[in-house]
């Protein structure tokens, strides 16, 4: 008898018990209150699907209750997702600290620990936005990794309270948050969350959960009921171009894998797969820079495109080889930026994630012992070849070292675009670790919220760059339409790379609306800012390996300013005023002295912890942590085109001062000699803007961007030549020698 609609509903009626409401567990409840969703549940399904013939038999009697019976049955029993199924396990009383928090609606998200509500009719408030009343917070929640920690107190206690509970939570999400018909950005049908609830905590929790007999019929068919509409809703509205799609589209895959009974399951692991391919291939550079330029989310887009790869693999349909390269590309860029403690970079909006482990693991996946050697600090693996430092020419990230040791000179430099999303306005910030600790840093990412402190995070004044005015930088470009050339070198003795930041200088925007609109894409024509040019901040960074960096701002403008320089140090940090300098001073560490070079008369402040009338002085590893951290601002008047450098001198335990002299230099240019303790003194030379050759010691001329000489050596040199007198050339290095990782 072919199947109809009515006459099911019709069945369904006749038979109506109680109505289901939140404590209803059984089949014959669940399909008086819903028909309509029971319905459309197998109408959704490929009835000619091995092992359904039970199923099918009851749909075309119109018999509802038994049709539910029988698919509940044929999931408890079925062979799929083995890698996902658990055995049954040994009822127990033992206790879980998480669970039994979850059992009092008691959660922690992000650091931060609350209670939720409950809504008038018993249900948990799925929508509310916790203690803080921060959207993440419901995100969170309705990404449903409270099953999942569920599920593991059940597995390790065998506590059928555990088990129950799930079931109870999972009902209620069902039956109070419906699938939309349109795209909502709503906290519990954002598509990244229904992407993420298919990509990793359903697919755990109902297989996992299918041999407790807690997890009661009514709750399992309510779940399939749900997947297929998460499904289709991730197919119509997931993202393009953006991290998020990444995590969608996995979930549409694991979606379509996991639950293979569905009528479209075919079809919706086509289109993740042909979508994910151009993901990966917009969203990557080819130097392996995931392209919002943002390491925790490069690694959040990574995570997800190997998974995807791996799905696949395991269902016997393995991704490209070119697709496997990226993977590895981006892999190999997470291991060259590393700190020497395992950390990944902090910039933008990432926490300072701990790196090590997952770079030691997939060493071994992709066979790249080099990995090994540089998180272990040289204890495993093999030792790279070439420089320990490293070029992204695409992403315009420069990471300068001087050994894989665990106590080696570490600095970040970005000279890169702005990033297609999760941006800062930090172009040409520069952070920096030497003798085992973080000195220079970035501020972090704080949180979403859209508040002040979160316009504050996201501006200049949160990173080691130069106001103009106290204002900070405009919008920059998004992307990269092509990779960097002829601003950076990576030699045996130094390194140096110049970056330049043009679109001009605005007011502070902290405002709520701002602070909101850079968690998303600009809404910027073609990929690119559009706001007039007036002033130009030029920097280049010199690293003399071993020795300290030399860090050159020019600024070109129509008018004189006020500048402030801006220099974070990690609130580990005691930090001091000597003279014109300023010095980090904490026994047997890691330390930095900064001191300006050139002729501007700098006021300096130490600022640390403030709030009022402007934040200042904060810093963030995590979201929703924030600590007080001291900045050494640099203020002082300069002229419309103005070019001045600082030497940032690290040691361990008490920095000496450098005894530096400045030496005549074309406008445009720097050039002084600077000694470390006694030592013989080094002359390094730097051309910002202009043609005219630089002089340096010895009757020679600097026709390039960068020169050092080291006492007794030959001349080094970058972006161009070094000449006698008879202009005969006596070093060269032109971009086409640079190395590049």
């Amino acid at each position: 008898m072919k199947k109809t609609y009515w006459g099911m509903i019709i069945t369904a009626v006749l038979y109506c018990p109680l109505s289901y409401g939140l404590e209803g567990s059984d089949t014959k409840s669940l399909c008086c209150d819903y028909p309509g969703e029971i319905q459309a549940l197998f109408d959704a399904l490929n009835l000619n699907y091995p092992g359904l013939e039970d199923v099918k038999t009851a749909v075309e009697k119109n018999d509802l209750f038994t049709s539910c019976n029988a698919l509940v049955s044929y999931y408890r029993t079925a062979g799929t997702c083995p890698w996902l199924r658990k055995a049954p396990v040994n009822q127990g009383t033992g206790k879980d600290t998480d669970a039994e928090n979850i059992l009092k609606d008691t959660f922690t998200f992000q650091s931060v620990t609350g209670t939720q509500p409950r809504r008038s009719d018993g249900g948990l408030d799925w929508l509310n936005l916790g203690p803080r009343n921060d959207p993440e917070w419901a995100y969170f929640l309705n990404r449903h990794h409270i099953f999942i920690s569920l599920l593991d107190a059940y597995q390790t206690t065998g506590n059928p309270d555990y088990s129950a509970h799930f079931d109870i939570l999972v009902r209620d999400w069902v039956i109070a948050n419906p699938c939309p018909e349109d795209s909502e950005w709503t906290v519990n049908w954002r598509v990244l969350e229904a992407g993420l609830r298919m990509a990793d905590s359903w697919p755990e929790v109902f297989y996992g959960f299918l041999q407790a007999d807690e997890f009661t019929p009514a709750g399992i068919i309510l779940m399939l009921s749900s997947i297929h509409g998460h499904a289709d809703y991730l197919r119509k509205y997931h993202w393009k171009q953006h991290n998020h799609a990444a995590m969608e589209l996995y979930g549409l895959a694991r979606a379509a894998l996991c639950w293979p009974e569905f009528r479209e399951s075919e079809n919706w692991q086509s289109y993740a797969s042909s979508e994910m391919i151009k993901e990966i291939e917009f969203e990557v550079y080819p130097d392996g820079v995931q392209n919002e330029l943002t390491s925790h989310y490069h690694g959040v887009a990574l995570n997800n495109f190997e998974k995807f790869a791996n799905l696949f693999d395991r269902n016997g349909k393995p991704v490209s080889s070119s697709f496997k390269q990226k993977l590895e590309d981006m892999y190999s860029y997470m291991a060259y930026s590393i700190r020497p403690d395992g950390h990944g970079l902090l910039n933008n909006d990432s926490n300072l994630d701990f790196n090590r482990p997952l770079i030691e693991k997939t060493s071994q996946k992709y066979n790249r012992p080099d990995w090994l050697y540089i998180v272990s600090n040289g204890s495993e693996g093999t030792k790279p070849e070439g420089l320990p430092s490293a070029i992204y020419p695409w992403a315009g990230h420069l990471i300068m070292r001087n050994s894989w040791n665990d106590d080696a000179h570490w600095a970040f430099f970005d000279f890169g675009p702005w990033g297609w999303s999760h941006q800062h306005d930090d172009r040409l910030h520069i952070s920096a670790t030497a003798y085992g600790r973080d000195i220079l840093v970035d501020s972090g990412r704080l949180w979403y919220k859209p508040d002040i402190w979160r316009s504050w995070i996201i501006s200049s004044h949160a990173h080691n760059v130069i106001l103009l005015d106290d204002m900070g930088q405009k919008k920059d470009d998004l992307l990269s339409a092509e990779p960097f050339r002829y601003n950076y070198a990576s030699l045996s003795k130094f390194d140096f790379a110049v970056g330049t930041f043009d679109k001009g200088f605005e007011s502070d925007r902290f405002s709520e609306e701002e602070g909101k609109a850079q968690i998303g894409k600009p809404k910027q024509e073609n990929g690119l800012a559009v706001q007039p040019v007036t002033t130009k901040h030029s920097r280049a960074v010199l690293y003399l390996r071993g020795k300290f960096w030399v860090v050159v701002d020019h600024i070109a403008s129509d008018k004189p300013h006020e500048a402030k320089a801006l220099w974070h140090f990690h609130p580990d940090c005691t930090v001091a005023v000597e003279g014109n300098t300023v010095v980090s001073t904490d026994d047997g560490k890691g330390n930095i002295r900064i001191h300006p070079v050139g002729d501007i008369n700098w006021n300096i402040d130490l600022i640390r912890g403030k709030e009022t009338p402007d934040i200042q002085g904060w810093y963030s590893v995590r979201y929703n942590e924030k600590t007080p951290n001291t900045v050494a601002m640099y203020k002082g008047s300069i002229d419309s085109v103005s070019t001045f450098a600082w030497i940032l001198l690290p040691d361990k335990g008490k920095v000496p001062m450098p005894d530096v002299s400045i030496l005549p230099a074309p406008e445009g240019s720097v050039r002084f000699m600077v000694s470390v303790d006694g030592g013989k003194p080094v002359e390094v030379a730097v051309r910002m803007s202009g043609n005219k050759p630089v002089i340096v010691s010895g009757e020679l001329f600097l026709d390039g961007a960068c020169a050092a000489l080291l006492p007794g050596e030959k001349p080094l040199v970058a972006l161009g030549r070094i000449r006698d007198k008879q202009w005969k050339v006596v070093a060269r290095q032109l971009f086409e020698d640079a190395v590049i990782r």
